[in-house]
């Protein structure tokens, strides 16, 4: 499932950009405040002096909290001015810890140490994955990190997630409150009653994660999983730790499912079983079964409704919606299932169609449809005489400024009984008169959304051809009936899709259509335009046109290899015959 926000977090960044706390001695607040004034002004040097003196006022009072928010933060800064302190305020931090009496600082300290070195390894991901694995105890590790493997950094993301987590009884004891301001409580805060167990578990999974791209032996796979079976055997075991279990069983599942686990393979079917028991769908049940009681539950509805919609079993994950919020009408996020709900139930509409095509004729519609039982496409002709890189924006005021309603037209869709999309397909005719037009689609129910799209309605099919390493022709037809259009006048322009366009050329057609010229490298697009026919979409001119070519008029030696067939059985005689020619321009000597 989706996580819900955890009880809290560490404040780590957060905490960094203006967090105040507001549960402590007015001095720590005050110079809190003076940090936030220093960040607000960039002063980074102010920042380091206050956050010192912070800790050392800490240490004084023996205020870990505010000791371990002040040293983060003030690395964070240090590590801005003189990016190398980053190494030196590491080891630090893991001399700290080594040296913290207080278990439960003890515990918090080696969780920082842990996430520091998941992340240093997450975000030098690329470079890691080319190094080979060092193998090399604790005491022979490189001092600069900078020059180890990715192997070192799983090891010792295993060590201080381990470290962290060592004295589980003193965290299941311990809230969260007293590290006020270093933690923030999250949401979900009162599920796992504030303990700082499940606020550093999580953390140590999160850490693991992201050295798992690394792991080749899935010793952090593992790791992953006992700290989850840990959790949930403990929360089990508390008589008022329910809704913890069922929350941690949720991301438990789900990181399994993320992991492409067993739990979302069906078994094979057995003799006289319609179909295979999926083993994702019977733990949730369970859930469901034994922690009705518990609003949490909804959650484990969420998360299984969720399953149905990715499988596109849409009537099964609205029936689960609809039973969790009768069940559970009042738990906080019961809106998640109803927007879910909502969002199987949204009118979806998907209407393909030509950008251009000929006046008068019959334009094909390929429409995608769910939930709906018709459209209409309006039709409005504009004054706009040809399509501009910066189109005017269509809405209300386009409405009223540039265009005339021509045309509307409904279409009755079949809408399938089990909430699926279906395809279809339309026609519908097209105005006899050449312009830029606007088609707006309008869904039946209101809940769908109206779009709206431009339509060049134009008699052009304009074709280029090179000729040589220099020349090349322009032919403009009638896309109908193919024939040729005289005098229609050809423009070029600079770009494709870009405001920056300029028209670099303009030809008249000959009596048969064409236009016979030097190629210019700066042509990008094309259009034509005759009489009131002047709605031609801009055409891409590739570079490489008249790319057959070398671009050269200087001669080259070339080989051709033919063979007489191309596939041969054994034994038989393969004839081979070669042709040497010098080739020059379109010019080639044998």
């Amino acid at each position: 499932m989706e996580k819900i926000q955890r009880i809290c977090s560490l404040v780590l960044l957060a905490a960094f950009w203006g967090c105040v706390p507001v549960l402590h001695a007015q001095s720590f607040d005050k110079l809190w405040k003076q940090v936030e004034q220093a960040q607000e002004k960039s002063l980074p040097q102010t920042v380091i002096k206050l956050t010192d003196e912070i800790f050392r006022k800490g240490e004084r009072e023996k205020n870990t909290p505010q000791m371990l928010k002040a040293y983060m933060c003030r690395n964070t800064y240090q590590n801005i001015l003189t990016p190398d302190s980053f190494y030196v305020n590491l080891k630090g931090l893991e001399q700290w810890a080594l040296h913290e009496q207080n278990p439960v600082s003890r515990a918090v300290l080696n969780s920082l140490v842990a996430n520091i070195y998941a992340n240093y390894a997450d975000n030098n991901r690329w470079e890691l994955r080319n190094r080979t694995s060092l193998n090399l105890g604790e005491t022979a590790l490189p001092a600069d990190i900078r020059e180890w493997s990715a192997n070192l950094f799983v090891n010792q993301v295993i060590k201080y997630t381990g470290e962290a987590l060592k004295d589980s009884t003193e965290l299941l004891k311990t809230s969260s409150r007293t590290y006020i301001p270093f933690v923030i409580l999250g949401d979900a805060s009162e599920y796992y009653h504030h303990e700082m167990y499940h606020l550093l578990a999580s953390r140590a999974i999160d850490a693991l994660q992201k050295v798992s791209w690394f792991d080749t032996d899935s010793l952090v796979k593992k790791d992953i999983m006992g700290i989850y079976g840990q959790m949930i055997n403990t929360y089990r075991k508390m008589p008022d730790r329910e809704d913890a279990a069922v929350l941690t069983m949720l991301d438990y599942m789900a990181w399994r499912n993320r992991e492409g686990d067993v739990l979302l393979r069906p078994r094979a079917v057995k003799e006289g079983e319609s179909e295979a028991p999926n083993q994702y769908l019977r733990a949730l049940d369970r859930i469901i079964k034994d922690y009705a009681k518990r609003d949490v539950c909804a959650e484990a509805y969420l998360a299984k409704a969720r399953y149905y919609r990715n499988m596109r079993k849409y009537p099964e994950a609205l029936q689960t919606c609809d039973e969790a919020i009768s069940l559970y009408p009042d738990y906080k996020r019961i809106s998640a299932l109803r927007e879910l709900k909502e969002s199987i139930l949204q009118p979806q509409l998907n209407l393909t169609a030509s950008k251009a095509t000929y006046p008068g004729d019959s334009l094909k519609l390929r429409v995608t449809h769910r939930n709906l039982d018709g459209f209409t496409v309006n039709l409005f002709h504009t004054t706009l005489l040809k399509e501009e890189t910066d189109m005017p924006q269509i809405n209300t005021s386009f409405y009223k400024k540039y265009a005339r309603k021509v045309k509307a037209e409904h279409f009755s869709l079949l809408r399938p009984d089990n909430y699926q999309s279906a395809d279809s397909t339309y026609s519908m005719l097209m105005p006899g008169e050449p312009g830029v037009y606007v088609m707006q689609i309008v869904p039946d129910d209101k809940k769908g959304k109206t779009s709206e799209n431009y339509l060049y309605l134009t008699r052009f099919k304009v074709l280029t051809l090179p000729l040589s390493n220099k020349d090349f022709e322009v032919v403009a037809l009638d896309a109908e009936t193919g024939k040729p259009i005289a005098d229609a006048q050809i423009t070029f322009y600079s770009s494709y899709g870009t405001k920056n366009n300029e028209v670099l050329e303009q030809k008249t057609t000959d009596a048969s259509g064409k236009v016979v010229m030097p190629w210019v490298k700066q042509f990008r697009a094309l259009s034509a335009t005759k009489g009131t026919d002047t709605a031609m979409p801009l055409q891409r001119i590739y570079n490489s046109s008249n790319g057959v070519w070398n671009g050269t008029d200087e001669e080259f030696d070339e080989v051709k290899i033919l063979t007489d067939r191309s596939i041969y059985r054994p034994g038989q005689t393969i004839y081979i015959k070669g042709i040497a020619y010098a080739q020059e321009g379109d010019t080639a000597k044998v």
